[in-house]
């Protein structure tokens, strides 16, 4: 099975081959039929090979993984968890093993928006964290808070009529600095948020490592799906308050780019333990600055093309929803 995101070909290979479906189902915007891959992605519903593997030191942990690299590949483990992410850096392949199938959707997203977000930096695109949708010729990006896995409102109790969707978690801006679309799954964690939903179009699992309750598939989307490069866009960058009612403000372009520099430029607190690459520190540094001012000249372009508000949320999903509506009544 092939996954073609603006020129990232990824093959999925799968043991036992009926999973493939399942893990692949949030990319099947992207599905293609023919096509010479970049990366080999094998999953394996089985223990992790363990007796086979190099005695090595454990580079570093992040709970739950462990990393251990050499000079060919890196081994992410997840001790107690019967679960590793294998990367062999010079075949550009990556191995799944895990008996639990929660585990192995959840890794196999992760890895897939991993692989994306450095596909983008190497073509010049700009990833940003953020529910995206588009109302009348306009993107409407509501970014994530960096420790944030899904948006902190109920996108259903949206004007969902009119709206489009973009992408639940990773919209794409091309080097115009236009918004592009990469819809994937919309996960949710309220269950009150999807009970408009035919059931048929919700996935329910539990996982220790995500606060999430299941997602929404693409297939509820596939006639409301945003398929053109959008120019004009409003951006509101979201942000948490320890307590207090949520609220909404204008923010001017250089507050915002403050902001977007921090969150979708340099990603200050992110977690991109799944981002692995070259072992050699120095140039890890180098790669990091060139990486950097790729990822500045699409920014630099939203900027100028965007209308920007701050959003400061609440612990209150529906007063976040009600919140940020007025954008959305001022577009209809």
């Amino acid at each position: 099975m092939l996954i073609d995101i603006y020129g990232l070909i990824v093959k999925c290979e799968t043991q036992p081959p009926e999973l493939a479906a399942e893990l692949t189902r949030p990319f099947k915007y992207f599905y293609r039929n023919h096509g010479a891959p970049d990366i080999v992605l094998r999953v394996h519903k089985a223990e992790p090979p363990h007796e086979t593997l190099p005695a090595l030191d454990a580079e570093f942990s992040t709970d739950p993984e462990v990393v251990y690299k050499d000079n060919d590949q890196t081994i992410i483990d997840y001790p107690g968890m019967r679960a590793a992410i294998i990367v062999n850096r010079q075949r550009s392949a990556y191995t799944l093993y895990g008996m639990d199938r929660t585990f192995l959707q959840e890794n196999f997203f992760r890895l897939m928006m991993s692989l994306l977000e450095n596909h983008c930096d190497i073509q010049g695109m700009l990833a940003v964290r953020a529910l995206a949708v588009s109302l009348n010729n306009t993107a409407i990006l509501i970014t994530l808070p960096p420790d944030a896995e899904e948006p902190a409102f109920q996108y259903p109790a949206l004007p969902a009529k009119r709206l489009r969707l973009i992408s639940n978690a990773l919209p794409l801006v091309n080097p115009k600095g236009h918004v592009i679309p990469a819809p994937v799954h919309l996960g949710f964690r309220d269950e009150a948020a999807v009970q408009s939903i035919p059931p048929q179009f919700i996935v329910r699992y539990d996982t220790p490592t995500s606060s999430r309750r299941g997602h929404i598939t693409w297939d509820y989307w596939q006639k409301r799906l945003e398929t053109r490069s959008l120019e004009h866009s409003i951006v509101v960058l979201a942000s948490r308050r320890l307590s207090g009612e949520p609220v909404l403000n204008r923010c001017s372009r250089s507050k915002a780019a403050g902001y977007l520099m921090r969150d979708a430029v340099l990603r200050v607190g992110r977690n991109q333990s799944l981002a692995v690459g070259h072992h050699n520190w120095a140039w890890n540094q180098l790669h990091r600055m060139y990486t950097v001012f790729k990822r500045f000249r699409p920014a630099a372009k939203l900027i100028r093309s965007s209308e920007f508000y701050r959003l400061y949320l609440s612990r209150d999903d529906e007063k976040n929803t009600a919140c940020i509506k007025p954008i959305f009544d001022g577009l209809v």
